[in-house]
């Protein structure tokens, strides 16, 4: 077989394979339309599927009545429940700063100016679920965890789909 018909017929090394991957005007405006397309129809599925999370996590908050756990049962352990409160504050106030604030007001990089901001929020995130799991393990037992990673991606994805829609 010959070296330069593999590599795109004029023995180029280039990515798009030399003269025989040429696009006229009319195939790169094709081209750019279905991209186009492809970008908001992947932002319609996000929006439908945030929507399905959120739907799916007041379904669960309504069938296990947390809301009145939370209130009334004494098997949950306060302490566990308040402390990963004050985490998932902390954490969404992280990201309301490095987000909002740097990316949205102030026009700077928050990656670069904060390079710790994301980690810290996503650690703050992630310890406050465990500390839900443990505050809700003695009144729900087993189905605990289920239960918290669902009402965890449902509240993440919620506010997700809201700052988006409101071009946060």
């Amino acid at each position: 077989m010959d070296v330069r018909r593999r590599r795109g017929g004029n023995g180029s090394n280039s990515n798009n394979g030399g003269d025989d991957f040429k696009l006229t005007y009319e195939q790169k405006k094709r081209l750019m339309k279905a991209q186009e397309f492809s970008f908001k129809e992947s932002k319609v599925v996000s929006v439908i599927t945030n929507i399905i999370w959120a739907v799916v996590g007041i379904a669960v908050v309504v069938y296990f009545d947390v809301i009145n756990a939370i209130k009334y049962d004494h098997r949950i352990d306060r302490f566990w429940l308040q402390g990963s409160t004050a985490l998932v504050l902390f954490a969404a106030i992280v990201v309301f700063v490095a987000v909002f604030v740097y990316q949205k007001l102030l026009k700077r990089n928050y990656d670069v100016e904060l390079p710790w901001a994301v980690p810290i929020a996503t650690v703050s995130g992630l310890l406050s679920i465990v500390g839900f799991m443990i505050a809700f393990y003695p009144a729900y037992g087993i189905v605990t965890i289920p239960l918290v990673v669902v009402c965890s991606m449902s509240f993440i994805l919620t506010l997700a789909t809201i700052t988006s829609a409101l071009n946060l």
